[in-house]
Formats: structure tokens, C-alpha cells, sequence
């Protein structure tokens, strides 16, 4: 999107990964964004430093959090090189001093755009001078490509569904992040296993009433987020539990959109594993976890779609499933149109950064 924009641009991205994103994206350099003095070298000698990537403004998954974000682009900020918030989401964003410091620190970006009218409402009550402009999360401009065949472990001629999941009882505003918990005490949890109960008996509702496969879909495994366990407590739990499989992947955008583009449905708790459905124009539900879900089905059109996870009807998500699967061509038309529409506003975002290089 922005190489389109730009002429001939170079890329440094800040990740805790510098290998993998490399592996992912070879044509961008990497920097461990821990590593302060480095960082600070590489924002010096950028013309800009565009604050992205998601949920970035809010402090519901630690404090700590917030404090990095604030300090990586007060960095910028403190050697003169312009920042814009890109495409980023607010909210969940608690206590008055943590409000201060942002408000203060937005009020001296060059641009900001978020991707939905949600956050943008959520800025303005901070008190947030600057002008924002709503646009659409990034990742919408990806396409599904039909020629690549999904990357299952399990080769299946039979139509199948996606289940996307998650841990989530974990975010209470705490000071440390939750990934420094013990990986199996994040899916041990008495009230999480009503979750880990209701999407296992969903899962063999649709495999008893569709007679689709289920393809469990660890976006983010490891010793961080550990999808790939959550998964597995799902997948033990299913009566028809052999008609399900865990995907193991190359985590890049073509290989989810391969799996995501040729489900018959997609049930995320992942919002992104919604977003990437959208692009493919595949049918889905989220049970959301903080308010950006429910942003973004309402970018859709399809709030009924999306259920709060903490207080979810299991009968009533069944039957939008089952809406979904029966009217499945309308959807897809519904989705096509809509993403296109947010495929332009979120190309706003590299139009600004393109007019703010110009100068």
C-alpha cells in the first residue's frame, strides 16, 4: 500500500522478532524494538515514523504496555522527526494520568488516522486537538489469490470451518505483560473453560449439522500467546474430535489467507482472523474481547455478527452460523462490497503519509 504511494520507499520495521519478520518480509530491514539506542539511530535517520499495527492505545492488556508505546514515539518526537499515527485502534484505556500523557502526545503528531470511528470518538472525549481521520485497518487490502491451495497438515476435498481462538481472561489493567505468565495458567481458567466448552460443542454442531471439517487455527502460537494450546483444549473437547485439525503454518498473511479464503465459515476470536475472512469475502463471527471487534463489524455492516465473549449465547451464535452458511452467496457479495469500500479509506492513510513527505 505505501510502495504504491511512495517512490521507491525503504522500510524499517520495529518487532521483538527481527528474524522472523526478515523470513516474512525480505524486503524490509528489522530492528529489535527493545533495544532503545538502536531504535533511536534508525528513527534519526528516517523521514518519518508512522505509529501502527493495532489496539495501540490502551492499557487494558498491562500499563507497561502503554508506557512503551508512549516512549517509542516520544523518541521520535524528542529528535525532530515527524510521527503519524497509522490506522491505529483506541480505547480501554484507564486511569487520568494515562490519559494525560497520551492526549499530550498525540496533540503533537503530524497526522493520525485510526481505523474506526470508535477510537476516533474515544480521542475526541480525551480532549485530542489534532484532526483524525477515519480510515480502515490495514490489513484489508490483502487478497485472497484462489490458485493457492490451503497449507493443511490434513488434506480434505470436504468443505471445512475455521475456528480462531484465543486466551482471554487475563486482561485486568495490570502493570506487567501478560506474556510473562506461565503459557498453560493463561488457558487454565474455570471461567475460560466455559469458553474452551461452548466452541468445542459448536465446533461438533457444525460438523453434526453441515458435516464440515473443523480447522482449529493457532494465529499466534508459542510461549507468548499460545493459540496452539488453546486449540488443543478445544479439539480434546470435541465428540467428533477427529474430524478436526490444528493447522501448523508458516505464519505469513498468504498462508492464513489460503486456509481463511477456502473455509465455508470463520468463528474468531482472533479479530484478524475476521478481517482476513472479510478480504476473502468468506462469512463470519467474532466473540470480541474489547470494543475494536465491535468496531470493525460495524465498519461491516454485521454488528449482529459480532458477541461479547464474556456473555455469549450459544444458541444464538449456532444460529448465525447457520444464517451465515444458508445464505452464504449473499454475504459473500455483502463482504465484497464492503471491503472494497474500506479497502479505499484505509489506502487514505498512505495518501496522508505520501502528502506529509512532500511537505
Amino acid at each position: 500500500m505505501l510502495s504504491q504511494e511512495l517512490s521507491h520507499p525503504t522500510f524499517t520495521v520495529l518487532t521483538d522478532c527481527p528474524e522472523r519478520t526478515k523470513r516474512s518480509f525480505p524486503f524490509v530491514q528489522a530492528q529489535n524494538r527493545r533495544d532503545l539506542l538502536a531504535v533511536a539511530k534508525v528513527m534519526r535517520e528516517a523521514d518519518i515514523v508512522l505509529w501502527g499495527g493495532g489496539h495501540l492505545i490502551q492499557n487494558i492488556s498491562s500499563q507497561s504496555f502503554m508506557l512503551f508505546q508512549l516512549a517509542l514515539v516520544n523518541l521520535a518526537l524528542a529528535q525532530g522527526v515527524p510521527v503519524m499515527a497509522f490506522a491505529l485502534g483506541a480505547g480501554d484505556l484507564q486511569g487520568s494520568v494515562w490519559r494525560r500523557l497520551t492526549t499530550a502526545t498525540l496533540n503533537r503528531l503530524s497526522a493520525i488516522t485510526v481505523r474506526d470511528v470508535t477510537s476516533r470518538e474515544f480521542l475526541q472525549r480525551m480532549a485530542v486537538e489534532r484532526p483524525i481521520t477515519v480510515s480502515a485497518d490495514p490489513a484489508i487490502v490483502l487478497r485472497y489469490d484462489q490458485s493457492r491451495p490451503p497449507q493443511l497438515q490434513e488434506k480434505t476435498d470436504a468443505p471445512y470451518a475455521v475456528i480462531a481462538p484465543r486466551r482471554w481472561f487475563h486482561y485486568h489493567h495490570a502493570f506487567f505483560p501478560v506474556k510473562w505468565q506461565p503459557a498453560l495458567s493463561r488457558v487454565a481458567s474455570p471461567h475460560f473453560d466455559t469458553i474452551i466448552d461452548g466452541l468445542a460443542h459448536t465446533a461438533d454442531w457444525l460438523v453434526g449439522t453441515y458435516g464440515i471439517n473443523i480447522v482449529l487455527l493457532p494465529m499466534y502460537p508459542g510461549v507468548e500467546q499460545g493459540d496452539e494450546l488453546v486449540c488443543q483444549a478445544i479439539r480434546n473437547r470435541m465428540a467428533n474430535s477427529s474430524r478436526a485439525q490444528i493447522t501448523r503454518i508458516n505464519y505469513e498473511a498468504g498462508s492464513l489467507l489460503s486456509i481463511i479464503g477456502s473455509a465455508m465459515v470463520v468463528l474468531g476470536v482472533r479479530l484478524h482472523s475476521t478481517i482476513l475472512a472479510t478480504c476473502a469475502g468468506v462469512p463470519s463471527v467474532h466473540l470480541h474481547y474489547q470494543q475494536k471487534g465491535l468496531g470493525f463489524f460495524t465498519q461491516i455492516g454485521l454488528s449482529e455478527f459480532c458477541m461479547a465473549i464474556d456473555a455469549v449465547d450459544w444458541a444464538l451464535l449456532e444460529a448465525r452460523l447457520q444464517q451465515l452458511i444458508d445464505q452464504r452467496q449473499f454475504y459473500h457479495e455483502h463482504l465484497i462490497e464492503k471491503r472494497d469500500e474500506l479497502t479505499l479509506a484505509a489506502r487514505e492513510s498512505a495518501g496522508i503519509v505520501r502528502r506529509i513527505l512532500a511537505g
